[in-house]
């Protein structure tokens, strides 16, 4: 996906709306490899809430996309599986490549937050290994 597409708008509600496309079609919560997918959407919009401000939404997204990102690192130590919600477990084609959430991810998105943002981060023990 081409997540630079939606740069220019102030509006996280693109990228959360993708984030419950998915969860529909995942509607078992299975996301495996597809919350590489889901954890970036979810720093696009901590992206822009902090542009616009919003760093209590901007810290409930990164969050979000911290969790996705744990679970994409699980989830990567196996070989790509198929789904498996009903809705797209007969998908006859997965994408072959991901893109590989690390740290260096959250590191990269964090240099884009403000110092409001930064010191709430901070405070939570969960990203002293990011921060």
């Amino acid at each position: 996906m081409n997540f630079e597409h939606f740069a220019t708008t102030n509006n996280p509600e693109i990228y959360l709306s993708l984030v419950m496309l998915y969860k529909s079609a995942f509607g078992d919560g299975n996301y495996g490899w597809f919350n590489s997918d889901i954890c970036l959407l979810y720093l696009n919009a901590a992206r822009i809430c902090n542009r616009n401000k919003d760093y209590e939404q901007a810290i409930s997204c990164f969050e979000k996309a911290h969790d996705h990102g744990d679970c994409f690192t699980e989830a990567a130590k196996e070989p790509i599986k198929r789904p498996t919600s009903a809705g797209i477990s007969n998908a006859t084609e997965l994408p072959s490549r991901f893109v590989h959430i690390n740290e260096g991810t959250f590191k990269q998105y964090i240099e884009l937050f403000s110092e409001d943002v930064i010191s709430k981060l901070r405070s939570n023990p969960k990203y002293a290994a990011i921060l």
